[in-house]
């Protein structure tokens, strides 16, 4: 059994890249709306790399100064990595060409045991 459904809001996972460095990817899962405004969840989650940090030039970021850099789609995004879709049954597949198999082992294996600890 997939613990993924319980995923509404995007999440931060830490992981360990080829090259053994530890890096940030932040997962957001694709939502749908039904004809009643009720949101459920489809199994898709889009993958970025989050270097978000506090440096004094990102402050212009949290006051919406730089706004219009977040609306690109993700095909010109370079901080996208693609996107890991799950089936019904819990069988997973990667969607891209960024990241390696261990990592997306990583991703997968991290949405699939996910606990929300609220």
């Amino acid at each position: 059994m997939t613990n993924y459904h319980g995923i509404l809001t995007p999440i931060t996972l830490g992981v360990t890249g080829q090259d053994g460095e530890d890096y940030n990817v932040a997962i957001q899962h694709i939502l749908i709306q039904d004809s009643n405004g009720i949101y459920g969840t489809t199994g898709i989650f889009n993958l970025y790399k989050d270097d978000f940090g506090l440096d004094k030039d990102d402050f212009g970021d949290l006051l919406g100064e730089r706004e219009d850099d977040y609306d690109l789609p993700d095909d010109q995004n370079p901080d996208y990595l693609g996107r890991i879709l799950f089936d019904d049954d819990g069988n997973w597949i990667y969607d891209g060409d960024t990241i390696s198999i261990m990592e997306q082992e990583q991703l997968a294996n991290f949405l699939i045991n996910y606990e929300d600890d609220m």
